[in-house]
């Protein structure tokens, strides 16, 4: 089977799929520094709501890399002064 090239917007829309970690994200050329911040806020978004599942007895076995992620976002730079919102069940 020939190897299929990924684009970015691949790599950002699933994030989980395309790397081994939130630190390869960091570290991947092809993607600018917008790009790897958002495909690490759909990494995060995974990891919040598979710690919610698991909260509520919903886990398939999985761990949540949410610290990772917030690692890997910490050592790329701010480019919006956006709050972040807290977590919710309701989403």
């Amino acid at each position: 089977m020939p190897n299929k090239k990924i684009t970015p917007k691949q790599k950002v829309e699933d994030p989980v799929g395309n790397f081994a970690s939130p630190a390869e994200i960091v570290k991947d050329e092809a993607l600018t520094t917008k790009q790897k911040q958002d495909a690490l806020t759909a990494w995060e978004q995974d990891a919040v709501r598979l710690s919610v599942a698991t909260e509520e007895g919903m886990s398939g076995g999985e761990p949540s890399r949410l610290d990772e992620v917030k690692d890997a976002q910490s050592e790329l730079p701010q480019t919006t002064s956006k709050p972040r919102s807290s977590p919710t069940k309701a989403g």
